[in-house]
């Protein structure tokens, strides 16, 4: 379905489900719950009026929400991502209707209660309508007709990986358009390209070539590739980050180019974050944790940020890290806006369940170093109850001072002698990060510095819930742990991120 024809469709949804909201608000107020009401009387004519305002409101929040926020159809969305969709334009049709009618003085004409069941119903109605719009997509429209069918040619290693990053996310052709409706029909590893027939690729949209295939450059490979007349997309590999599509494709070797979301930085303030989600970015530590060795990764919430605005080498140290996550949902926003249709957030504790479940098939050995011993012991129960399986190589609570030469040296060989792939610092920032800079190349293990990430696995503090972080709003149930602590962090931090993003885009 075009994205054209899909916006529309889902518009008209909208706007009939605002309306329906709007006239279940006023049954409900001046039907149902009227008698309960000292003023009984109904103001028809000014509610005939208010709806206009009320549906171009709404109408503005889809585009804004389409654009920025929306990024796939509703037949990819879960249940719980649409009901967060659902709740976040809702919220803020309220406060800005809420606005309007004290800017213009109609305080008074607009019954509260109608406010409210007003939201209530748009969110129930939207979440049903989405969920139906979504069953009758599935039904009508065949894998054939949504999904361009693509011949992967990769190693075993690299062809999981690759299938879940065209299925998930597409490609990026020559024309840099996004193609996200994409099928693997077919896995050939890289020693079998000579047995390729037309038969083989008969319905094929698509080749795509892996990064670790660079050498299929040969004259004969290239005939064979060339013989089939269909367009050959080579991902460009992690050490090429330099190369842009457009070479490649006037190289003559390839119709079209995926560029990996792992050589793509974003600058937010200095920082220079990955565009990467989380499974992309566990999945290529898993293929190359030996070249990892001695590097690190962040991940950086808005505090981080601003500290690294203010501090330039915090920021140094960060920006040399292999990957700087983006671990607050401002930060995800923000690369969003800046033409990185892709983003997301990516907080350290979802990284590390990520890594936690499919490590182990990898035999991927882990340490902790980091917290207190609390939190340790009770970290290492958990982690060894929710993934069997896991290897833990080591965990170690360091005390809470700068420590000597001998007590550092020693720690790093405990480190070392223990065989970890894995190594996760859990100091707090910015301890942690400038901890994992002083030990780079010291350290044989790749270092990943999730600072609470200990104490979610722990248990020890409470994550919010799914629907509350995919609302936006799990640095409000962080902050009524904790007010004392966070306050500064979110309200005047995350108030002078805004105010700086917005300066420096002007």
């Amino acid at each position: 379905m075009k994205k054209t024809t899909y916006e529309r469709n889902l518009l008209i949804i909208t706007v009939i489900c605002e309306v329906l909201a709007y006239g279940l608000a006023l049954v409900t107020r001046y039907y149902i719950l009227n008698p309960l009401y000292t003023n009984p009387e109904r103001q028809y004519a000014f509610y005939k009026i208010f709806v206009f305002y009320v549906v171009l409101l709404r109408v503005v929040l889809f585009y804004y929400y389409m654009r920025n926020e929306e990024r796939e159809p509703v037949w990819k969305q879960g249940t719980v991502d649409l009901v967060a969709t659902a709740i976040r334009q809702h919220g803020l049709l309220l406060i800005l209707l809420t606005l309007f009618i004290y800017f213009i003085n109609w305080s008074s004409r607009v019954s509260r209660t109608v406010m409210g069941c007003l939201v209530i119903y748009g969110i129930i109605l939207d979440v049903v309508s989405r969920k139906l719009y979504a069953k009758y997509y599935l039904s009508h429209h065949s894998a054939s007709e949504s999904k361009q069918k693509i011949l992967l040619i990769a190693e075993e290693k690299e062809a999981q990986r690759l299938k879940h990053r065209l299925e998930t996310y597409g490609y990026i052709n020559e024309r840099k358009d996004v193609k996200n409706d994409c099928e693997v029909i077919l896995t050939v590893p890289v020693s079998d390209i000579g047995n390729i027939n037309k038969d083989i690729i008969s319905g094929t949209d698509l080749i795509y070539i892996s990064s670790t295939a660079d050498h299929l450059s040969g004259e004969e490979e290239n005939r064979i590739l060339d013989s089939f007349r269909i367009p050959v997309c080579r991902e460009l590999d992690y050490n090429q980050r330099s190369l842009s599509a457009n070479m490649i494709v006037e190289a003559g070797k390839s119709a079209a180019v995926f560029e990996s979301r792992l050589t793509r930085k974003c600058p937010v303030l200095g920082v220079n974050f990955t565009t990467a989600g989380k499974e992309e970015a566990v999945q290529y530590i898993i293929d190359h944790v030996k070249e990892l060795k001695g590097k690190y990764i962040c991940f950086s919430n808005v505090h981080t940020t601003v500290t690294a605005y203010d501090d330039s080498k915090y920021k140094d140290v960060l920006n040399q890290a292999v990957f700087v996550m983006p671990d607050g949902k401002p930060i995800a926003k923000e690369i969003l806006r800046n033409g990185y249709w892709e983003a997301e957030r990516v907080a350290g504790p979802d990284f590390m369940d990520e890594m936690f479940r499919v490590s182990s098939e990898a035999g991927i050995r882990h340490y902790f170093y980091g917290s207190t011993e609390k939190t340790i012991a009770k970290l290492k129960e958990n982690l060894e109850k929710n993934y069997p399986g896991i290897q833990i190589a080591g965990m170690v609570s360091p005390p809470f001072r700068a420590l000597t030469k001998e007590e550092d040296e020693e720690a790093v060989n405990a480190i070392n002698q223990s065989g970890a792939d894995l190594v996760w610092i859990g100091l707090g920032a910015p301890k942690q990060e400038n901890w994992m800079y002083e030990h780079k190349d010291r350290i044989n293990g790749l270092m990943l510095g999730v600072g609470a990430g200990f104490d979610f696995h722990a248990g020890t503090i409470k994550r919010a819930p799914v629907l509350i972080q995919k609302i936006g709003l799990e640095w409000l149930y962080r902050l009524l742990q904790n007010p004392k602590r966070l306050f500064k962090r979110y309200f005047v931090t995350n108030t002078r991120f805004i105010w700086l993003n917005t300066i420096l885009r002007k």
